[in-house]
């Protein structure tokens, strides 16, 4: 089914990712790797996080769908206009990964043993070799970790979805994530905060 920018499923997505961080909200916009169209150039765009921000996120979604082009965030905020590097990153608020190889049902129940449900889950489109759907993950932090916890937050997590699902997919890039082309929103929204001997990972978030 063909995916289409939804109000509503980006206003929820920016609840969980970005609601408590503060800053810019780097957006960017790529064509399919399937798609060989070289006309079709990136689309870079920083919209500042404040009351805006949904209906920006929201035209930006627009405009990558109505050019046929694949449309990404940052899963945080950086600290300047037009700046994207990892270490321009300023807050970030979610433990998240994709679950896009073998039965991902079975990696998300894995995950259950050690995780709560996720405060935000979706199916990102398509299925994997075996049949089963891909999935996004998300799990929301209480605070948005800063500073030196932002790379003590991407090592630990990288170490614990490895760890708990068996995966590397969905860290080789530590930043970008999509949110403007999701098939079917599957997760409802909580008011999560992981466990203490996870937070107790990053002290200072």
């Amino acid at each position: 089914m063909d995916a289409k920018p939804c109000l509503e499923t980006i206003r929820k997505f920016h609840e969980v990712v970005f609601s408590d961080c503060l800053g810019f909200i780097a957006l960017r916009s790529y064509r399919e790797s399937s798609d060989h169209d070289e006309s079709k150039k990136p689309i870079l765009e920083w919209i500042k996080n404040d009351e805006s921000a949904v209906q920006n996120m929201y035209s930006f979604a627009q405009r990558a769908n109505s050019n046929g082009m694949g449309c990404f965030c940052i899963p945080g905020t950086v600290a300047e206009y037009g700046k994207a590097r990892s270490p321009d990153v300023a807050a970030m608020q979610i433990l998240l990964t994709d679950i896009d190889t073998g039965d991902t049902a079975r990696k998300l129940t894995n995950a259950a043993k050690y995780l709560p449900d996720p405060t935000m889950l979706v199916e990102s489109g398509g299925v994997t070799p075996e049949g089963h759907p891909k999935l996004h993950a998300y799990w929301k932090f209480s605070k948005p970790a800063t500073g030196d916890a932002i790379f003590r937050l991407i090592q630990g997590r990288h170490e614990l979805i490895t760890a708990l699902i068996g995966l590397m997919a969905g860290f080789a890039c530590a930043y970008f994530h999509t949110f403007g082309s999701w098939s079917e929103w599957v997760g409802g929204i909580g008011a999560l905060i992981l466990p203490a001997y996870l937070l107790s990972q990053y002290r200072d978030i």
